[in-house]
């Protein structure tokens, strides 16, 4: 005679979040000291179901989900407590009787870690919602492991959107300015993603000093809000500005970085010195 051992099977019901954890990058930005922006190490969204026995036997099983998911807390003592084993997060042993439930919750954790390039590479994905935009996708499952040595399977997914800054160009030319005399150019940085972004300008050092003191960006960091609607505070215009010191070449390259490890963005500015007159040039020109 062969037993047969019936699988144990509980009633599964979610909250209005359901399975699919939706998030922003940009939830990690927050404002220090009024207009600083800096990140958080990370941050939390939680999702909560009902966990029902609809058979007539009690059911004993404990919950188990890898990181970046956690199961938060249950509600039915003494298993209130989880567990954390490294890249796994563990529930005590839970006995649920005949026709009662038990309240659960489940979080994602969002992390700065988790947005760097190293960790990142294998998850962002070009999403089918968001066009070319990239997204970072995470996949995992909650696991129901019975006592009876039988599972039962809870898809998790999590999304998270990410800003994608884009400039108007990547080269400008300033031309021949007047040695002394300062002569501005103008260009567009744009946040085309759904996640805000703060970012910031910074000059390549492998470009000679003398290129990277006569040039300026003004503002050299902000904010800008994901592209939401049409009404979006998703872009600036940049003022360059050029001062010639000599009567020489410049060339440097300006890299936009994002504090969410956004792709950087690289912008070559060039110009020339002159002490000829004739090339002053008082009217700033604007290149988008």
């Amino acid at each position: 005679m062969t037993a047969y051992i019936k699988p144990a099977i509980l009633s599964i019901s979610a909250d209005d979040e359901g399975t699919h954890f939706k998030t922003s990058a940009g939830d990690l930005l927050k404002i220090s000291n009024g207009t600083i922006f800096e990140t958080m190490k990370e941050v939390h969204k939680t999702s909560h179901y009902t966990l029902s026995n609809t058979s007539q036997a009690t059911v004993s099983f404990r919950l188990l989900v890898e990181k970046p998911f956690n199961v938060l807390d249950i509600s039915a003592p003494p298993s209130a407590c989880s567990k954390d084993d490294g890249n796994i997060t563990t529930s005590k042993i839970i006995s649920l009787k005949p026709r009662r439930n038990v309240q659960i919750a489940v979080g994602f954790c969002l992390s700065h870690d988790m947005l760097s390039d190293e960790t990142q590479t294998d998850d962002v994905i070009e999403s089918k919602e968001n066009g070319v935009l990239p997204i970072l996708k995470m996949e995992k499952n909650l696991q129901i492991l019975f006592s009876n040595q039988t599972s039962q399977t809870l898809p998790l997914t999590a999304t998270v959107s990410l800003p994608h800054l884009l400039l108007s160009k990547e080269r400008i030319d300033f031309g021949l300015s007047l040695v002394g005399h300062t002569k501005e150019m103008s260009v567009k940085l744009t946040n085309f993603g759904k996640s805000a972004s703060c970012w910031f300008v910074e000059k390549d050092s492998r470009y000679p000093a003398e290129s990277r003191e006569v040039f300026g960006v003004e503002p050299p960091c902000g904010f800008l809000e994901g592209h939401i609607s049409n009404i979006s505070n998703n872009n600036v215009l940049l003022k360059l500005t050029f001062v010639a010191r000599n009567c020489i070449d410049y060339e440097c390259m300006l890299v936009f970085k994002g504090l969410l490890h956004e792709p950087a963005r690289y912008l070559l500015v060039t110009a020339r010195g002159s002490y000829d007159g004739g090339h002053e040039d008082l009217v700033t020109t604007a290149t988008l």
